[in-house]
């Protein structure tokens, strides 16, 4: 999956599935991605942001650092750093 406002970044690969995948489609409110597959699975990643970090905050030790943030979200210009995870610090002591 690409973010298509930003075409020269890499793709979003979701290959935590098994079997191929039959229909895929966002949600009406796009905030969820949804892929039906010929295994009978049914497939759904979060798009939107907040609910992402709902589901990976509990399971996190620490909050990115800038530099993974600009590696992994995007660059200061087009996404500022922030700390997704409010109650986590930076570094763990």
């Amino acid at each position: 999956m690409w973010v298509i406002d930003h075409e020269e970044d890499l793709p979003i690969v979701m290959d935590n599935n098994t079997g191929s995948v039959w229909d895929i489609g966002f949600t009406p409110d796009s905030n969820y991605l949804i892929a039906s597959c010929n295994n009978g699975e049914v497939r759904i990643w979060p798009t939107d942001t907040r609910i992402l970090a709902e589901q990976v905050c509990p399971k996190m030790q620490r909050n990115m650092t800038q530099e993974e943030w600009y590696s992994y979200v995007g660059k200061e210009k087009e996404v500022p750093y922030e700390s997704t995870c409010k109650s986590l610090l930076i570094e763990s002591h």
